[in-house]
């Protein structure tokens, strides 16, 4: 649907600024609109607040492995490196990985 049809179908959606007044005109009551807008502000990217969900141990593991290639085909670096990068065992660097990769993949099955 092209935004011209859009818009002329919803007229009360052409600006980006949606007051109650105009959500309540499709039939939506206040309560549902703060229900939704309390799940996150929908102007802040998704990539961003998946990011935003990590702890600071999790996001320093993930920049370093982004950074060091690990993510690259082939790899750039194993774990065993970023560990020894990190000064933390492979394991505990594999578990902090893994919670980030969880929480930026599947976001809803992490909180």
């Amino acid at each position: 649907m092209s935004n011209r049809s859009r818009n002329s179908q919803f007229p009360h959606l052409r600006s980006s600024c949606v007051t109650a007044k105009s959500v309540s005109s499709i039939g939506f009551q206040q309560s549902q609109v703060k229900r939704i807008t309390a799940a996150g502000d929908i102007r802040q990217p998704e990539r961003q607040r998946r990011l935003d969900s990590l702890t600071p141990t999790q996001r320093e593991v993930f920049d370093l492995a982004r950074k060091e290639g690990y993510y690259e085909w082939p790899r750039g670096t194993s774990t065993r490196e970023l560990a020894e990068l990190s000064g933390v065992s492979k394991t505990t660097l594999l578990e902090h990985l893994r919670k980030a990769e969880a929480k930026l993949l599947n976001p809803q099955e992490t909180n």
